[in-house]
C-alpha cells in the first residue's frame, strides 16, 4: 500500500501565512509479507549430522525429520524470552529414541541427535533411521514474516517564481519493527527455534533534509 496526501492548510492565504502554513505534503509506502519457507533437518545417519542437499543423495535437499505424531503447520511464531528470540516456542527436545538401537555403549552415551516433543511431552518428530529419507515435507513451516512501513513529511516554500525551498524527513521503517532471520532449524541443534540475528539494515532510519529547487 501506498499513499501521498497533501495537506488542506494553508490554501487560502496570502504572503507569510499561506508560505508557512500551505505547503505540506505527507506519503507513506507499506509493506506487509509472509515468511520464507523454512525445512527441519535432521540426519540420515547415526551422529552424523547433514546439511542441505546431501540427505537424500539430491541437490539442494535437505535431510528432514520423520514425524511420528501430527506437527502443527503454524507452529511458528517470534517470541521474545530474556534469553533471546525464539521462534518454535511450542517445541521441546528430548533425547532420540533410536539413540537406544546403538550397540556400542560408548557410542551411545556420546550421540547428540534429539527428538521434538511438544509442550506434553508427546514424541513428534524423529531422526530417520539409517538409510531411511525424512518424511516431513521440505519447506514445511514458514519463517517469521515482514512489516515495514516507510513515512514522509514535506514542507514546500515558494520563494520566487523560479526558486522554492524543500523542507523534507524521511522515516525508513518508522515503527523500527523487527525483520528477523530465519531461526536455526537443525532438530538436533541444542539451538532449535533460535532466531541469531535481524536483516542486516532493517532497522529504522530518520532523514532529514534541505532542498532548493529553481
Amino acid at each position: 500500500m501506498n499513499g501521498i496526501w497533501e495537506l488542506p492548510i494553508g490554501r487560502d492565504g496570502s504572503g507569510l501565512a499561506r508560505r508557512l502554513l500551505g505547503g505540506w505534503q505527507t506519503g507513506w509506502i507499506g509493506y506487509a509479507a509472509s515468511g520464507q519457507p523454512l525445512s527441519l533437518l535432521a540426519v540420515n545417519g547415526f551422529n552424523a549430522n547433514t546439511s542441505a542437499g546431501s540427505g537424500s543423495g539430491a541437490a539442494n535437499t535437505p535431510s528432514t525429520p520423520i514425524p511420528v505424531a501430527g506437527v502443527p503447520k503454524n507452529a511458528g511464531l517470534v517470541q521474545r524470552t530474556g534469553n533471546g528470540v525464539i521462534y518454535f516456542s511450542g517445541f521441546r527436545q528430548a533425547a532420540d529414541p533410536s539413540i537406544g538401537n546403538i550397540a556400542t555403549p560408548a557410542i551411545r552415551n556420546q550421540s547428540i541427535m534429539m527428538a521434538v516433543t511438544d509442550g506434553s511431552g508427546q514424541m513428534l518428530l524423529v531422526n530417520p533411521q539409517p538409510g531411511q529419507f525424512g518424511l516431513l515435507a521440505p519447506n514445511f513451516f514458514e519463517g517469521p514474516g515482514v512489516f515495514r512501513l516507510d513515512l514522509n513529511l514535506i514542507k514546500r516554500i515558494r520563494v520566487t517564481e523560479r526558486v522554492e525551498l524543500q523542507l523534507r524527513g524521511d522515516a525508513v521503517n518508522a515503527t523500527n519493527s523487527p525483520h528477523f532471520e530465519s531461526p536455526v532449524t537443525d532438530i538436533n541443534s541444542p539451538n532449535l527455534g533460535r532466531i541469531n540475528d535481524t536483516v542486516s539494515g532493517s532497522n529504522r532510519v530518520i532523514v532529514v533534509g534541505f532542498r532548493v529547487n529553481w
